[in-house]
């Protein structure tokens, strides 16, 4: 059976495809439901011949010049059944649709704690991709978005992770939201996907973690498969999600999940080793940083790409660096996908001088999905180079950058120049930028009260000015 959308569902092709996955039946069904169909269908028409009238009672009528409906007592048995008919036809079909669901439901509440249903995406997240980011030291944070956003507490003199927090107003006010049961000591790290979802693993054994969908208001229990690569999970919505599964030998294996981490299917092993960072665009498209297999190749990685869902990897094609700059060249960073169109990487130089102030960083963008990419010289600072910081694009000319402090850097004129200052003359804990403008940082606290926790800070304005806005909750 065909499926055409109205025009206001054409918009979301992407959701549309999620559904008829979702409600998809097997073979069998349909030849069951076709069955049954047939068999109420002759029991109708066998019923309907019973019920209709002789020749000889029709004349009757005619003669007497009266065109009358057949009785409506003599009608009541043929609409009832064909009534019955088509109710036991509905329930069977819903029945068929609706069981995948409620075995998963079943699933999830046969080992949670406070067992919540899952929560389908939203179609205004279906452009905007996901972005998970691991918090796992205590004053680590990680904002989704301008009002809501995840931290780890914690003693700001050990950086041991502590409770579990989050804020739905932009960083004033915080609420563990810790699984009942989980002592906060066996925290190992938290993974936000966005302002719904997070994982949370416990211990350093990353072969099961827990889950919510709601914020925090509960959680369900997870086995994964076996030890995962920390902070490798990566998520299109609620139910879809691939993970890099770490086994024998350090062999990694690409795993994937069509229920929201409760069941997990081998998709294939990774044709490479080392580290490498991957993230999925949509079902079938992922983008890939790993280092080159050429002996003899320059020390930087390689991207690839997968368009059947992890199976194979291919090089992808890119402008080609200058042949100065190879041997200089650093592992690029994680590919970034804003949307499923937009995305971007950098590969940093190293100064061929260490006296020099800046560095070259090759900036690659695509603006169709990945099927080309443009090449941009830039410069960055040098420092942020050496200490081999951590990039995370906020848009097309704006960088978090994440290392001795949270720094938010602006493109001018092709030069990366730091445009964020800080609060106090104490290095962050960590922060984020969720815009050009908006960002959070996180302090050790100054009052001697609360010496355990972390002053919450907030700008408008990319950086330039801060107003302590709240702080973190004790574990106590």
């Amino acid at each position: 059976m065909s499926f055409n959308p109205l025009p206001e569902e054409q918009e979301y092709p992407e959701l549309i495809n999620h559904l008829q996955e979702a409600y998809r039946m097997t073979p069998e069904d349909r030849a069951s439901l076709a069955r049954i169909q047939a068999r109420l269908l002759q029991v109708a028409a066998t019923q309907r011949q019973s019920l209709q009238p002789s020749s000889s009672e029709d004349s009757t009528h005619l003669q007497n010049g009266n065109i009358s409906r057949i009785h409506p007592r003599s009608q009541k048995p043929w609409r009832y059944h064909l009534s019955m008919n088509v109710a036991v036809l509905l329930l069977l079909f819903t029945g068929v649709v609706i069981s995948p669901f409620l075995l998963m439901k079943s699933k999830s509440q046969s080992s949670v704690i406070n067992p919540s249903p899952i929560v389908s995406v939203s179609p205004q997240r279906l452009n905007k991709l996901m972005k998970p980011r691991p918090i796992g030291v205590a004053g680590a944070v990680h904002m989704i978005s301008e009002q809501v956003g995840w931290a780890m507490g914690g003693n700001p003199n050990s950086n041991t992770p502590g409770p579990l927090l989050r804020t739905t107003d932009g960083g004033v006010h915080w609420q563990q939201v810790t699984p009942r049961g989980v002592s906060i000591q066996y925290i190992y790290y938290a993974l936000p996907f966005d302002e719904d979802m997070a994982f949370l693993f416990v211990l350093s054994d990353q072969s099961h973690c827990y889950r919510t969908v709601d914020g925090g208001v509960t959680w369900q229990f997870i086995q994964l498969p076996a030890k995962m690569d920390q902070g490798s999970e990566t998520f299109l919505d609620h139910f879809h999600g691939w993970a890099n599964v770490i086994g024998a030998n350090d062999q990694q294996t690409l795993f994937r999940t069509n229920d929201g981490g409760f069941t997990w299917q081998y998709v294939a092993l990774f044709p490479f080793s080392g580290l490498f960072d991957f993230t999925f665009t949509d079902m079938q498209t992922a983008w890939l940083n790993a280092p080159l297999n050429n002996v003899g190749s320059p020390p930087t990685d390689a991207l690839y790409v997968t368009h059947d869902g992890g199976h194979t990897w291919k090089q992808q094609p890119l402008p080609a660096l200058p042949q100065r700059v190879l041997k200089s060249a650093l592992n690029l960073g994680k590919p970034t996908f804003l949307t499923q169109q937009e995305g971007y990487f950098l590969i940093p130089i190293l100064p061929f001088d260490s006296r020099d102030v800046d560095s070259a960083a090759y900036m690659y963008m695509t603006q169709d999905g990945g099927k080309s990419w443009q090449s941009r010289t830039t410069v960055l600072p040098t420092h942020v180079v050496v200490h081999n910081e951590v990039f995370y694009f906020v848009d097309a000319t704006h960088i978090l950058v994440k290392g001795v402090e949270p720094l938010l850097l602006t493109l001018i004129n092709g030069k990366w120049v730091q445009t964020s200052s800080s609060p106090t003359n104490k290095y962050p804990a960590d922060g984020d930028f969720v815009s050009a403008r908006v960002g959070l940082v996180l302090l050790p606290a100054n009052n001697s009260d609360t010496a355990n926790t972390f002053d919450v800070y907030r700008t408008n304005d990319g950086g330039k000015t801060w107003q302590k806005i709240g702080i973190l909750p004790t574990s106590s």
